[in-house]
């Protein structure tokens, strides 16, 4: 058994060198995935912190945009109820109109048979407005 030891004891002193690089370089492989774990993690956690910065500006905008809708439909129901009115005010005017036309029409009915009637008064001027 002592041999199997003193060979053992050989081969590390012969390869010392190799073994103590070989111990470094797997020191370093998980010295630099540790490393990497952490920037990732520390990366993940900066885009949660980001993604949270967006929905919270986000829900900001959409209430700013849910209010100026409001706003826009606000204005589209007045727009409307402008537009009803301005509808019953033109037919108002119309029906008005229409009246005016129509009294115009009877009196220059009237007057016509009144001329019919005395036929030297329109000569005269009669019918002028005073």
């Amino acid at each position: 058994m002592t041999e199997f030891f003193d060979d053992i004891q050989q081969f590390l002193t012969d390869n010392a060198g190799w073994l103590l690089l070989a111990a470094a370089v797997a020191v370093a492989v998980v010295l630099a995935a540790v490393l990497v774990a952490l920037a990732v993690r520390r990366k993940r956690d900066r885009d949660r912190q980001h993604a949270a910065e967006i929905r919270s500006d986000a829900a900001r905008k959409a209430a700013r945009i849910d209010a100026k809708d409001a706003d826009v439909r606000r204005l589209e129901a007045e727009a409307e109820q402008a537009q009803a009115e301005a509808d019953r005010l033109e037919a108002l005017a119309k029906e008005q109109r229409d009246r005016v036309d129509r009294e115009r029409i009877e009196q220059a009915a009237r007057l016509e048979e009144a001329d019919r009637l005395d036929p030297s008064r329109r000569r005269a001027g009669a019918h002028a407005p005073r």
